[in-house]
C-alpha cells in the first residue's frame, strides 16, 4: 500500500503541484495526504484520476474491487460499448443503475453522469444548449477557475485527468458547432499544449491529442486561416505516424486534403480506406464518440478472482485460508462471486501476504519509471530487438527489489526470453526454466491457460510456444495460443496493456497458423486481430498484423478476389512506410 502512495508522492513532486492542487475538484487535501503516506487506499476512479492528473496512465494496475466499485466499472464498461454502437437508449438504462449507487454522488461520478447524459442527448436529439450547460455543470465541479467565459478562464496548471480532458473537447466541439470559431480556438489552443506537455503517458495522449488537433484545425479552418488549419493538422497526423495509431487519422489526413491537396496523402487515404474495408472495421460516425470513449478500457478485476489466484498460488484449501476469518463456505461463495464485506476481504487478501490490497500489479514498484522500463522491456522482447532489450534488461536488474513477490521470478523469466533471443539457451532447457518459473503465479499451468494471463505471464507463454514450434512440437504451441486467445476473447472490455499484448500474441499466432499450412485459420485471425487493432487505436499493430497473413491471402483468396490480392501488397507497403515507429 505505501508503494503507491509513495509513487504519487513523487510524481506531485515532480509536476510541482501541491496536494490542495492536485484534489481539487476530487478529492480533499487531508485524504491525499493520507494516500500519500500508505494510510488510504482510494478506489479505481479516484487513483487513475490523480495519477493522471500527473501525466500518467494506471494501465499496469489492476483494481481489485469489492460490492459496488465492481458493479459502477461494469457499468461503465457497458455504457461505452452501447455508445461505441450508437446505442443510446441502452446506454440512458445502463446510466440510471450507475446513479442508483450512493457513491455516484461524488464529484468524479457526478461529473461522469453529467458528461454521458449529454453525450446521450446530443447523439439522440442533436441539441446544443442543454447538451452546453450539462458540460458547463461538470466541468465546474472539478476544473479550477470556471466561469461564464470558460476559454478565457480556465487554469490548466492544475492538472486535468482524462475525464476531464474528454469534458473540454466535447464542450469545444459544441462551441464550433455553434460557430464560436474564435472562443473554441482560445480554448483549444490551451488544451492542446498542454496534452502535448503535461501527458507523458502515450495512453492518454492517443485519447486525447489528435482529436484535440483535429478540432483546432476546424475551427482555424471556420475563421479561414488554412494555413494554420494545416499545421494542426500536421501536428495531428506525425504524432500517430511516431505512436502507431489510428486515432482522428483519416479526419486529419481529410482536413489536410482540404486544406493543401497532396497526391501522396491521397494515396495514403485510399490504402487506409482499402484496409479498414478487407478488415471488415467501421468506426463510429459521430465525432463525439470518438472524442469520448475508446476501445480499450478497463482496469478492474473482481476481488473473488484474486482471491482464488493468491490461495490457489499458495497451494492452500479454502479451509486454510479461512480460518478465524469466515466459514469455508463463504470463501467458496466468494471465489464464484459473491460480493464480500471490505474487512473480510482485507482480512484474506492479508493472510495470502497480498499488501497492496485494492490494486494489484504483477511486479511491484514505488517508482512509476520502473513500470514504464519494465513494459518497454517486454515489448522490445516480443519485438525480438536484441541490443535494445539487452541495454534496458540490464537498466531494469539495476532497480527492480527482487525480494517481492513476483518481482524475481519476472526478472527471472526475462533473462531468460533475451537468452532466447540471443541463441545461448536451448528450446528445451528455456522451455522447462520457464513453465517452473511460471508456476509461481500459474499453479495449474498444464500446456493451457485457465484464465486471462497478465503480459508479464504472457510474454513467458508466448516464449515457450516459439520454443516449441522450433521443436517441432507444433500441436502443443498452436494449443497453447489458442487457450491464451480464448481466454482475452472472452474477458470483454481490455485494457490498453491487455489489447497490446494480446496483438503480439497475434501476430505470432498467425505466423504460426501460416507455417503450419492453416491458411484459412491464420486469415480468419489475422482480420480479427486487425479488427481488434484498429478499435484500440493501434494502426501499426494492425498493419503488422496483415502483413502476418499476406502470403495466406494469397493461397485463400477467391478469383473474383483477385484484383485485390494483387494490390493488396502495395497497400499493406504503403502503409508500412506511413508509420515511423522506432522498433
Amino acid at each position: 500500500m505505501k508503494r503507491l502512495g509513495t509513487m504519487v508522492k513523487r510524481l506531485r513532486k515532480e509536476a510541482h503541484l501541491n496536494q490542495t492542487v492536485l484534489a481539487y475538484g476530487i478529492s480533499s487535501t487531508s485524504d491525499i495526504s493520507r494516500i500519500e503516506n500508505g494510510e488510504k487506499e482510494p478506489d479505481s476512479f479516484l487513483m487513475c484520476a490523480l495519477v493522471q492528473r500527473l501525466g500518467k496512465s494506471l494501465d499496469e494496475f489492476e483494481f481489485i474491487a469489492a460490492g459496488n466499485e465492481y458493479q459502477m466499472s461494469l457499468l461503465r464498461a457497458k455504457i461505452q460499448a452501447a455508445m461505441l454502437k450508437k446505442e443510446t437508449d441502452a446506454a440512458g438504462q445502463y446510466l440510471e443503475q450507475y446513479e442508483s449507487y450512493q457513491e455516484s454522488r461524488k464529484n468524479l461520478h457526478k461529473q461522469y453522469v453529467l458528461m454521458i447524459r449529454a453525450a446521450i442527448r446530443y447523439i439522440k436529439y442533436g441539441v446544443h444548449t442543454d447538451c452546453i450547460e450539462m458540460l458547463r455543470e461538470a466541468m465546474a465541479l472539478s476544473i479550477f477557475g470556471i466561469s461564464d467565459s470558460i476559454s478565457d478562464s480556465i487554469e490548466l496548471s492544475c492538472g486535468l485527468c482524462l475525464q476531464e480532458t474528454h469534458l473540454l473537447l466535447f464542450y469545444s466541439l459544441l462551441l464550433l458547432e455553434k460557430e464560436k470559431a474564435a472562443e473554441t480556438v482560445l480554448l483549444l489552443e490551451q488544451l492542446v499544449t498542454y496534452i502535448d506537455k503535461r501527458y507523458t503517458s502515450e495512453e492518454l495522449k492517443i485519447n486525447s491529442f489528435p482529436g484535440g488537433c483535429y478540432l483546432l484545425a476546424k475551427a482555424y479552418l471556420m475563421q479561414n486561416e488554412k494555413e494554420r488549419a494545416y499545421e494542426a493538422c500536421e501536428k495531428g497526423v506525425e504524432y500517430v505516424r511516431r505512436n502507431g495509431s489510428t486515432a482522428f487519422l483519416m479526419e486529419l489526413l481529410l482536413l489536410q486534403q482540404e486544406c493543401k491537396y497532396s497526391s501522396v496523402t491521397a494515396q495514403y487515404l485510399e490504402a487506409f480506406g482499402m484496409f479498414r474495408c478487407y478488415a471488415g472495421y467501421q468506426e463510429p460516425e459521430e465525432t463525439v464518440i470518438k472524442l469520448l470513449f475508446h476501445g480499450s478500457m478497463r482496469s478492474v478485476i473482481f476481488s473473488g478472482e484474486m482471491v482464488k489466484e493468491a490461495r490457489e498460488a499458495h497451494g492452500w484449501s479454502q479451509e486454510q485460508l479461512s480460518k478465524d476469518i469466515c466459514a469455508r463456505e463463504t470463501v467458496a461463495k466468494i471465489e464464484k462471486g459473491r460480493t464480500p464485506t471490505v474487512k473480510m476481504l482485507y482480512g484474506l487478501l492479508d493472510r495470502l501476504g497480498v499488501e497492496r490490497r485494492k490494486y494489484f500489479c504483477y511486479v511491484a514498484a514505488d517508482d512509476f519509471g520502473t513500470y514504464e522500463l519494465q513494459r518497454n522491456c517486454i515489448k522490445s522482447l516480443f519485438q525480438g530487438n536484441k541490443t535494445e532489450t539487452g541495454k534496458l534488461l540490464g537498466r531494469l536488474e539495476k532497480v527492480l527489489d527482487v525480494t517481492i513477490q513476483f518481482n524475481g521470478p519476472f526478472l527471472q523469466a526475462a533473462r531468460i526470453a533475451y537468452r532466447i533471443l540471443c541463441g545461448s539457451i536451448s528450446d528445451k532447457e528455456a522451455v522447462r526454466q520457464l513453465e517452473k518459473l511460471l508456476c509461481s503465479s500459474m499453479p495449474e499451468f498444464n500446456g493451457e491457460v485457465q484464465r486471462v494471463p497478465y503480459q508479464e505471464e504472457c510474454f513467458m507463454l508466448n516464449q515457450i510456444a516459439v520454443c516449441l514450434l522450433k521443436m517441432e512440437r507444433e500441436q502443443e504451441a498452436l494449443i497453447l495460443y489458442e487457450s491464451i486467445r480464448k481466454q482475452y476473447r472472452e474477458c470483454g472490455p481490455k485494457s490498453a496493456r491487455q489489447l497490446e499484448t494480446l496483438l503480439y500474441l497475434y501476430c505470432n499466432y498467425v505466423e504460426a497458423l501460416g507455417k503450419c499450412g492453416f491458411w484459412e485459420k491464420a486469415v480468419q485471425y489475422g482480420k480479427e486481430a486487425v479488427q481488434l487493432a484498429l478499435q484500440g487505436q493501434r494502426g501499426y499493430m494492425a498493419v503488422q498484423l496483415m502483413k502476418k497473413t499476406e502470403e495466406a491471402l494469397e493461397v485463400c483468396c477467391a478469383e473474383e478476389e483477385e484484383w485485390e490480392k494483387n494490390r493488396w501488397p502495395e497497400y499493406i507497403n504503403r502503409l508500412m512506410d506511413f508509420f515511423v515507429v522506432e522498433n
